[in-house]
This record gives C-alpha cells, structure tokens and sequence, in this order.
C-alpha cells in the first residue's frame, strides 16, 4: 500500500509525563536493534503517554478518524533532543500501516470501544481518567513546538530493502489550547513496573505531515 503526503491532522490529546519505580527497558518493545547511540537511552524512568482522538487526511479527497495510545521516551540523538515512540496502539488499519512505514512501532486493537484514557495490555495498564482542566490557552502545560519524533523504520518488500532513522518534516504546526490537568494521580503500569504521574496535560493542535527528514549517514 502506498501513502501519499502531505496529510493533515487535527489531534486532540491527553499527555502524563510519568516517572517509573526503576528503569523500564523499553528496547522489548521497540522490535528493532536501536542505534548503539540509543540503546542506552531505551532504559529509563522517564517517559509519557499520549491518548489521542485523530482526524487524518489520507489523499486529497478522503479522511480517517482514529485513537491511538503513544508511549515515548525522551532521547538525544547527534546533539539534537527527541521523543522515541517505543509503541503506539491504534485502532484503523490505515495509520497502522502508514505508521509502519513512516518508522512507527504500531500494535492494532481490534476493539477499542473501551473507556477514554483507559488502555489494558498485559502487563501494561495506563488509566488516565478524572482531573480537572485549568482552561486557560497560557497554562503552559506543554511547549508550542513539542520535539519531533525520532523514528526506526527497518523492512524489506520485494527488492525494496529500508533500514532508515528518520524524523517526520512537520509544517504548519499550530497550538490551538494547552491546559494543566491536575487530579490524576493513580499509579500506572508499564511493563509489570509501577509509574506515577509528574504531569497531566491536554493539547489540541493541527499539523501537516509533508514527508520525512532522514537521519541515516
């Protein structure tokens, strides 16, 4: 299947920055070898999630609607700060595959008509429910341009070989409201490992996707 940039988004999002108990080796779900630069930097107590509501253009004519859950762990990768999304899980085959070949690690959820900001995975459960939200565009909860994705895309189709580091090339991002979320506070489960929340936010904004920056020597 073929995907064709650019594609916009509008994206409404709840985000925990969550500390973990001890460091949680995210490398079990990432599939791939990390660059050793990164390896490293896999094992962490530092991470988020993000549970998002997405409308998508996939062409210049169609859109999809999707959620998905986003965990990502901050790294540093040649002097430049990003957010490694070690898994995402959606619910449309569309951005499934789109993600896969854009550098995503995705896993699909069949049924996702579950309860918002609640994802069960094994031995990962995040609950991100209840709080109050500061309505206030100036809350500061989140910076006005977040750090770009750093993305691993590695598969071969037919005679095409990829084996790619790549960042996404993002235009016309735009902030539309950012708001502190206080009140969350339950533990969380990554991995079997416990995590708590330092931080509840609630983003909306809009983007284009225009294609991707690659990162490989």
């Amino acid at each position: 299947m073929a995907i064709r940039l650019p594609n916009h988004f509008e994206s409404q999002n709840r985000t925990a920055v969550l500390k973990a108990e001890r460091p949680v080796d995210f490398t079990q779900w990432v599939g791939l070898v990390p660059p050793d630069e990164l390896a490293g930097q896999l094992t962490s107590r530092n991470f988020l999630v993000t549970f998002s509501r997405v409308l998508s253009t996939i062409n210049s004519e169609s859109s999809i609607a999707y959620r998905e859950v986003l965990v990502k762990v901050p790294v540093t990768y040649r002097g430049v700060d990003y957010l490694y999304p070690v898994l995402t899980w959606v619910d449309d085959e569309y951005s499934l595959i789109r993600g896969f070949l854009l550098g995503f690690h995705k896993r699909f959820i069949r049924e996702h008509n579950r309860e918002e900001f609640v994802l069960d995975d094994g031995d990962t459960r995040l609950d991100l429910r209840g709080g109050h939200a500061t309505d206030s565009a100036t809350s500061g909860a989140f910076p006005a341009s977040p750090r770009p994705f750093l993305l691993h895309a590695s598969f071969a189709v037919g005679d095409v070989e990829v084996d790619r580091i790549n960042s996404l090339d993002v235009r016309n991002y735009e902030l539309l409201r950012s708001q502190t979320v206080t009140g969350v506070t339950q533990p969380q489960t990554i991995l079997g490992i416990t995590a708590t929340p330092t931080h509840v936010g609630e983003t909306l904004d809009r983007f284009d996707v225009v294609g991707i920056l690659s990162l490989t020597q």
